[in-house]
């Protein structure tokens, strides 16, 4: 039988090792900003196997978060929403160069009155 003190290393070994595995992984929060002057519905930032949670149905003004993404950046992403007319908008950007493969921060999208999205990289 172990010993209590053998039993704490171990356990506290253990906790290290699942701390270290956890931060090893990338994770980034997702930010989604109404700039278009009017409420939207469906906005969404996508790609291949992930779509982020962040958005919805948006007043004027207002942001919405995904937080603790662990899905690898690729290098475009597509931002949909939709108007008030029902006319849906697309726009596929780049995530900007340099964003390193173990990002760690937050991609801001900001969708403009004219159809278009600037993206932010704060780290």
């Amino acid at each position: 039988m172990m010993s209590r003190a053998r039993t704490l290393v171990v356990l506290a070994l253990t906790l290290l090792w699942v701390a270290s595995c956890a931060t090893a992984r990338p994770s980034y929060t997702i930010m989604v900003r109404n700039s278009t002057g009017e409420s939207i519905k469906d906005a969404t930032v996508s790609w291949e196997g992930f779509k982020s949670v962040a958005g919805g149905s948006m007043f004027p003004g207002v942001w919405s978060s995904d937080n603790f993404i662990r899905t690898p950046l690729p290098a475009r992403v597509l931002v949909r929403w939709r108007t008030p007319d029902g006319v849906t908008h697309r726009e596929e950007v780049a995530i900007p160069k340099g964003v390193p493969r173990r990002f760690r921060g937050t991609l801001h999208f900001e969708l403009l009155e004219d159809g278009r999205v600037e993206v932010r990289v704060d780290s």
